[in-house]
């Protein structure tokens, strides 16, 4: 047994481990995915000296050993929860030793919806090799100072973090920051010198007022806005230069609204529109994706195939209605006005074209 390298339990009746799990000192790899009566770890858990991935998705622990710190090797932890209503479940705060601190090989740390409230504490820089931080449908109202000490953080993940109220200074490494349905949210640190910022989502951060140094991000993508009452010039200052030549062809994805090609009434490409920043409402709303020349909307379409948009059955995500659907071709010239478009309103004014064109709406 000693020799063990991988133990995995998934979806099983367990309540708790042995003592004797400690004494597998050549364990890397230990799974116990959903299995939802689990309730405690061992304290001999921190023997285990190789261990590199410890999966714990959907189970019952809501306190961590002290001995945790001293697992000197652990690579991925992921200890991510199902959401659940409040009024469903007993709250019970998630409680995480001083030594988690210690784990200073860790890259990867998913703690979703694992109740965790109130402050966290400030020694986040110890976690000096964390790349990716998924802290998703929690509790906290704030977030340490020592976050900015993360000089290898990647993706910092806190949807649906409905207390938090202001994002502090964040590491420079950062290339994806996910604070979408933060609905307390108020204040932003200064986020200029994010230069490797690809994808920023505010989704329904309606309290926010101005995004600090918005517009000096050289390599943000995608930005995400709906639903967010920070209307700031340096939005409008982002949202109105020139798209780089490099992205202008990309397309935004809708899950669950499906595209369609048809032949003879038979599918012969099916293309999902992903939906990202939408904001937490009921009323309705209007997508309009042109899709160019070289996508496959467009270039598989021949004469006498049909296009369709439909929803996805069963769907994804649940909530999403589609109640109206359309499709046009637009060739080069058919939409160009002779006159001098900066007298137009923005309704009015044709995007650049290159070919034939598809939209979608």
């Amino acid at each position: 047994m000693r020799a063990l390298t991988a133990i995995v339990i998934t979806e099983a009746d367990i309540t708790e481990l042995p003592e004797s799990i400690g004494k597998l000192e050549n364990l890397t790899m230990l799974q116990l995915n959903r299995c939802k009566h689990l309730c405690k770890l061992p304290a001999s858990i921190g023997q285990l000296n190789s261990l590199h991935r410890l999966l714990m998705v959907e189970t019952a622990v809501t306190e961590l050993p002290e001995s945790f710190g001293m697992l000197s090797c652990l690579m991925v932890l992921n200890m991510g929860k199902k959401h659940q209503k409040r009024e469903d479940t007993e709250e019970i705060n998630f409680i995480v030793p001083a030594s988690f601190s210690n784990l200073s090989l860790l890259y990867e740390l998913h703690a979703r919806a694992c109740n965790i409230s109130g402050k966290i504490a400030d020694d986040f820089e110890k976690l000096s090799s964390l790349e990716i931080l998924n802290l998703g449908r929690n509790d906290f109202s704030s977030l340490p100072a020592s976050l900015r000490g993360l000089s290898l953080l990647k993706k910092l993940l806190l949807p649906h973090c409905k207390k938090l109220k202001a994002l502090p200074p964040l590491p420079l490494s950062l290339e994806e920051v996910d604070a979408a349905n933060c609905i307390s949210l108020e204040s932003i640190s200064d986020i200029s010198n994010l230069e490797n910022l690809v994808m920023l989502n505010l989704t329904s951060c309606e309290k926010v007022v101005d995004i600090p140094g918005l517009e000096c991000l050289k390599s943000l993508v995608r930005l995400y806005a709906s639903g967010c009452t920070a209307c700031s010039s340096a939005i409008k200052k982002r949202l109105a230069k020139q798209i780089p030549d490099d992205i202008r062809e990309e397309l935004p994805a809708i899950v669950d609204i499906l595209g369609q090609i048809l032949r003879l009434d038979f599918p012969t490409f099916t293309s999902a529109l992903i939906l990202l920043g939408v904001p937490n409402t009921n009323e309705d709303q209007v997508h309009l994706c042109r899709c160019p020349i070289h996508h496959p909307l467009v270039s598989q379409l021949k004469d006498g195939y049909k296009i369709h948009v439909m929803r996805r059955e069963p769907p994804m995500m649940e909530g999403v209605e589609l109640k109206k659907w359309g499709i046009h071709l637009v060739y080069e010239g058919d939409d160009d006005y002779e006159g001098d478009e900066e007298s137009l309103n923005e309704s009015q004014q044709s995007p650049r074209k290159d070919g034939k064109v598809l939209q979608l709406f």
